[in-house]
């Protein structure tokens, strides 16, 4: 799909069969303003209507990815916003941020980290109590 004469491809709308009958959207197009063209994927993880999971992939100026996810994470009806990053040159996940919105409004914000070599993952949980816009309390499981 090609909107325009800049030559590029604007839009593009694979739909991936899976074995069940219900079919994966994933689609190419620049998410901000940036001249990067970003992959969306649409994934219905049930068998209702809605898209239980969003996978977004924005390329950075160096060629690599961030992995941005929307999902339904528990029974509470609200969308989640996950995020995965990576901190080294060693290709594996180092960071995962999970923002779970609250009933007014606001989000907690999670991370799941690998601190140190060990190989290992740590849990680190910022939360906020007011409505400071601060990070007032921080949870470290290693």
């Amino acid at each position: 799909w090609r909107l325009g004469n800049d030559g590029t491809t604007d839009l593009t709308h694979p739909w991936r069969l899976r074995n069940h009958g219900t079919t994966d959207l994933t689609f190419l197009r620049t998410v901000v303003n940036d001249g990067t063209t970003d992959l969306i994927h649409l994934w219905k993880l049930a068998n209702d209507a809605t898209t239980d999971l969003i996978h977004l992939w924005r390329l950075g100026n160096d060629g690599t990815t961030d992995l941005t996810h929307l999902c339904r994470l528990g029974n509470d009806g609200t969308t989640d916003l996950t995020r995965l990053g990576r901190l080294g040159n060693g290709g594996t996940t180092d960071l995962i941020y999970l923002w779970r919105p609250r009933s007014d409004g606001t989000t907690d914000l999670n991370y799941l980290w690998r601190l140190g070599n060990d190989g290992t993952t740590d849990l680190t949980h910022l939360w906020r109590l007011g409505n400071g816009g601060t990070t007032d309390l921080i949870y470290l499981w290693r």
